[in-house]
């Protein structure tokens, strides 16, 4: 009977804690950040929040075309829920805050639940949530998160209570805030589906249900607006899409290796202060074999669905190449379930072996996780320093530069949501459609050459952004410069966009070459690495190099002995290269050809390597050039070695030009830049 009235002592005085504690570390990391200490993506979110309370759905900024940057299809939505004049402004953030409070309420509460629905210790587990470190950070952190947390940890709780209208809504809300959930919600509901009960089977499967009709809404939404079934702010991440299958399996095993390692004992000096090292992990595992020995088949059934889930989890994480990202925030919705099984183990029936640990350790494992505390609030603390210091500095630029001004930006889309209405061209493409095709970043300056609605006027950068390749060459005077160095990317800088070396090269650009093309036209044009062209020339390069994906190189320099800058984007080719050529049949064609002396290749290898090559030609080129079925002649390239690119130009005779298009074809090892054709 002592030892009753302990347990039921114990179990009243976790529950009278658990609600003031909560509101405490609400109160203390929104006192750290003062509601500005949320995560960058918070304001692409807030901005296309915006876009949707003025009335132009998905376009990050007035004037560009929809986008889908966001990678969530209903958050934003709710950020839209305030009036118009809020939406998109500094008040906005009042709105999110007060969203991810109450996400943070209900994921304690929803921990508690859960555990006590599953037979485990649902206050200590409600308990280990409010103090747990990153999820208050990331729950605080203004994105999407937070809200795909609630809603996939009470579909679970929901779930196990076996009722189904809530399951089913809350799985389909779920998995339309955040793609991954449509895979977390689909394994839930196949793992009910086979139970024995005829009513968890029924909400076994409308979960399923729930997953494929989201999916079909999210997936054909994205293809409407976009042309493309993916989100634009994933279609280039991971390493499925840099590395060949060997690498990009390579990597992802290498960083699950880690994931798992770090998240479940610790041994990691950001992870370590996430739970109590190794005691936290090896207490999860004996909750986790407590669940499934004594637990119903639903509570198995749940337990399971977890477990598989969090494997789905880690191995999509894994293989992003964005792992640890803000202390895992992508991995927010698995922390419920993991303090659960702590706490299960923290009381799990072989500690009544020791009763002395099993009094004590439980509050070990909370002591400990209030003890991370204030590290988490110093970085909610840092984030907002650095958010004001941005958007400061973003007022200062609105001031100084026409308000009709297009930005251009590498990194950081974020920052346009400081400026209102002014237009930011993202060359990663999650905000700016056109350039997330390309497939390397070094393809975005071809179509900034050949397609001029892209260009912009003004240079948005980083210092470590200053010299990048992006935006190497085309980085004119600075005009204004943050004069302190915040914490995040480090300072920024606005900087005049000079496009003359991308500009110039157009067209061939030496002297020699002009002179021999008098009253000829142009009739075609195939510029290596320009996406547009290779596509509609079905353009291919037969490389020696297998399971590598080589990247397109830069080259920059005068052409021939003129002393016109050229920056140029193209490839090196070790076998051939073919493609069509359109043109005037029955007509000699006279065709010029760039290259270069050197350059820096790279490639991702099937080992998962970035590897980087110093290629140099030291004397003229022999190139067999065949026009197909039979036409095949052998042309001298001379070099240049002083740095300088090299033109070339040859002639293909009548006779060969029976057709438009012709199949050309060019054998040889060299640089290829852009190629002209004139009749």
């Amino acid at each position: 009977m002592a030892g009753m009235q302990d347990r039921y002592t114990e179990h009243t005085t976790t529950s009278r804690h658990l609600f003031p504690v909560t509101i405490i570390v609400l109160a203390f990391f929104t006192a750290a950040g003062q509601h500005w200490g949320v995560d960058p993506d918070a304001f692409m979110l807030a901005q296309y929040g915006r876009a949707i309370a003025e009335g132009h759905w998905s376009k990050y900024t007035p004037s560009a075309e929809s986008s889908t940057g966001s990678t969530s299809l209903l958050y934003p939505f709710l950020l839209a829920l305030p009036p118009k004049s809020v939406a998109g402004t500094p008040l906005a953030l009042w709105w999110i805050w007060l969203l991810d409070a109450a996400c943070f309420v209900w994921i304690v509460f929803g921990t508690r639940r859960l555990a006590n629905n599953l037979g485990g210790d649902g206050n200590l587990a409600g308990l280990l949530a409010a103090t747990c470190g990153p999820l208050v950070y990331n729950c605080l952190g203004g994105t999407d998160m937070p809200v795909f947390t609630v809603l996939f940890l009470w579909t679970l709780v929901c779930a196990s209570e076996s009722r189904l209208a809530f399951t089913t809504l809350l799985a389909l809300l779920g998995a339309l805030v955040r793609p991954e959930g449509i895979l977390g919600i689909v394994i839930v509901g196949v793992v009910l589906s086979i139970g024995p009960k005829a009513r968890t089977r029924i909400v076994g499967l409308s979960c399923v249900g729930a997953a494929l009709v989201s999916a079909i809404i999210t997936f054909g939404t994205n293809r409407l607006l976009t042309g493309t079934w993916q989100f634009q702010s994933l279609v280039r991440k991971g390493y499925f899409a840099s590395f060949p299958f060997t690498g990009a399996a390579i990597r992802t095993l290498h960083d699950l290796t880690l994931i798992t390692r770090e998240l479940l004992l610790g041994l990691n000096h950001d992870r370590a202060l996430y739970f109590f090292p190794v005691v936290a992990g090896v207490a999860a595992l004996m909750g986790i074999l407590r669940f499934v020995a004594t637990g119903t088949m639903l509570h198995r059934r749940i337990t399971t669905a977890w477990l598989l889930v969090g494997v789905a989890a880690l191995m999509l994480n894994a293989s992003s190449g964005w792992q640890g990202h803000q202390y895992d925030r992508h991995l927010l919705w698995l922390f419920p379930g993991w303090l659960i099984f702590i706490a299960a183990g923290a009381k799990a029936p072989q500690l009544r072996l020791r009763p002395t640990l099993s009094r004590f350790l439980p509050w070990i494992l909370v002591g400990y996780q209030i003890a991370t505390l204030p590290f988490f609030a110093s970085q909610c603390h840092q984030q907002a320093v650095t958010n004001r210091a941005q958007s400061q500095f973003i007022a200062r630029m609105d001031s100084v530069l026409p308000a009709a001004a297009r930005i251009g930006i590498i990194n950081f889309p974020h920052l346009a949501f400081f400026t209102g209405q002014r237009e930011f061209v993202h060359l990663g493409g999650y905000v700016t459609p056109r350039f997330s095709s390309a497939g390397s970043p070094l393809v975005s300056l071809e179509i900034l050459k050949h397609e001029a609605g892209t260009r912009f006027d003004y240079w948005l950068l980083t210092d470590l952004e200053r010299d990048s390749p992006l935006a190497n060459g085309l980085r004119g005077r600075k005009i204004l410069q943050e004069n302190r160095l915040a914490a995040g990317p480090g300072r920024l800088g606005i900087y005049r966009a000079e496009w003359s070396p991308l500009l110039a090269g157009v067209s061939p650009v030496s002297p020699e070459v002009r002179d021999r093309l008098h009253n000829r036209q142009l009739t075609d044009r195939m510029d290596v690495g320009y996406d547009f062209d290779e596509a509609v020339h079905r353009y291919r390069a037969a490389l020696h190099t297998r399971n590598s994906v080589c990247l397109p190189l830069k080259v920059a320099g005068p052409v021939g002995c003129s002393t016109t800058p050229v920056i140029e984007i193209g490839r090196l080719i070790e076998q051939s290269e073919s493609f069509d050529v359109f043109c005037l049949t029955g007509r000699a064609m006279t065709a010029v050809i760039r290259t270069c002396a050197a350059a820096v290749r790279s490639a991702r290898t099937s080992r998962g390597t970035l590897h980087s090559q110093e290629i140099q030609f030291s004397g003229p080129l022999r190139l067999k050039v065949c026009v197909e079925p039979d036409w095949i002649t052998t042309v001298t390239v001379p070099l240049q070695q002083n740095g300088n690119l090299s033109e070339a130009i040859f002639s293909i005779p009548a006779e060969a030009v029976r057709s438009s298009p012709i199949r050309l074809r060019i054998e040889g090892r060299y640089i290829s830049l852009a190629w002209w054709f004139y009749q």
